[in-house]
């Protein structure tokens, strides 16, 4: 039994929740990557997308220096402890059809479980998670998986 523990991407940014989303986008920009965990002292309060920084700040203009990480996170990023089985975490992404889950132990953010980890080790799991997900079109339609 392979665990979430063994695949999770250690390495990580965060950002606290008083961090001008400006900054959020760049860390995003230069990283490459596609969410910004949001922690209060190590522990998860949401994160942040580009998604979230498009519609929630730049489609209503407002300023990227005054909104706040907090202003625009997404709470509802699922959790999963780093013992889980990576065939339970992977039923859990398809069914929620996310691409990401936060991992935590006693409460504090220990890593993230993504699509590109799942990748590395079974393209069959990162198959059945993908046939879920939802996907924006370039013409903005949502087109979803199975």
């Amino acid at each position: 039994m392979t665990t979430v523990n063994e695949i999770m991407t250690r390495h990580f940014v965060t950002v606290s929740p008083e961090t001008p989303v400006n900054y959020v986008a760049r860390v995003i920009a230069d990283i490459a990557i596609k969410i910004v965990p949001v922690c209060d002292k190590n522990r998860l309060c949401g994160v942040v997308s580009e998604r979230d920084i498009v519609t929630k700040v730049v489609a209503r203009d407002q300023s990227l220096k005054r909104t706040t990480a907090k202003m625009v996170m997404d709470n509802s990023i699922l959790e999963i402890p780093s013992r889980t089985d990576i065939v339970e975490a992977a039923k859990l992404m398809a069914t929620n059809r996310v691409d990401c889950l936060a991992v935590v132990d006693n409460k504090k953010l220990v890593g993230l479980l993504t699509m590109n980890n799942l990748l590395k080790v079974s393209i069959a799991l990162a198959s059945m998670v993908l046939d879920r997900l939802e996907i924006t079109s370039p013409t903005g339609s949502i087109i979803r998986g199975n």
